[in-house]
């Protein structure tokens, strides 16, 4: 059941990211539920295995997708 409560909060990490509007690392972490530890190691993950090319704009203060 915990991988379907992962899914869940990375659909939402996508469409926060997608629509720009993630807040910091503190908030978007508060905003999922999860510790700022576990954000880093979820957008890790998205980097390095599902080649998301996340960023962090500082900025516009949100994670955003970085598209050639």
């Amino acid at each position: 059941m915990k991988h379907l409560v992962d899914l869940v909060k990375i659909d939402r990490l996508d469409n926060l990211i997608r629509r720009k509007a993630t807040g910091c690392p503190d908030d978007l972490a508060k905003r999922l539920e999860i510790s700022r530890s576990t954000l880093f190691e979820i957008n890790s993950f998205l980097r390095r295995e599902m080649n998301a090319p996340i960023f962090y704009n500082s900025y516009n203060t949100s994670y955003e997708y970085k598209y050639k």
